[in-house]
């Protein structure tokens, strides 16, 4: 291996250690309850919606029932940053809010701004609509 090479593995597994210290202090719960979020009439569940940004522009969406884990993945994969958006969510309320910010924010491929490469609910599905009113009613309950 080449000293540049060296240096950027050793970055990125610094930048997870450090995500990961940062959680296990309390970090995730002073974020999500400084943001005010409320998941309203939300299904209780176990997983959370994540967003990444960079400079004030929304470059991916996502969903975990595992935040360290997922933050520690795309730092070492992608070198972005994710914070929580709506935690405690059913997985399919999740997905619902994840689809629609895709919407809002659009995918990458299609002239969107962000990173995902896929829809997380296919349009094709039957239930799409519903979900897609799900997810906006969803985010409106926290003011996005």
């Amino acid at each position: 291996m080449n000293a540049t090479r060296i240096f950027v593995t050793m970055k990125k597994w610094l930048y997870i250690v450090l995500s990961m210290c940062l959680l296990m202090a309390g970090a995730e719960t002073f974020a999500v309850e400084k943001s005010g979020v409320s998941v309203g009439d939300a299904a209780r569940g176990s997983t959370t919606v994540y967003t990444s940004a960079s400079k004030g522009v929304t470059q991916y969406v996502g969903i975990t029932n595992n935040l360290a884990r997922r933050s520690a993945e795309h730092l070492a994969s992608k070198g972005i940053n994710i914070q929580p958006l709506m935690k405690g969510l059913s997985r399919t309320d999740a997905r619902a809010v994840e689809q629609a910010l895709i919407e809002i924010h659009g995918l990458g491929k299609n002239g969107g701004t962000l990173l995902n490469r896929i829809n997380s609910i296919s349009p094709k599905n039957p239930a799409y609509g519903s979900q897609l009113q799900r997810g906006y009613d969803l985010l409106k309950s926290i003011g996005y």
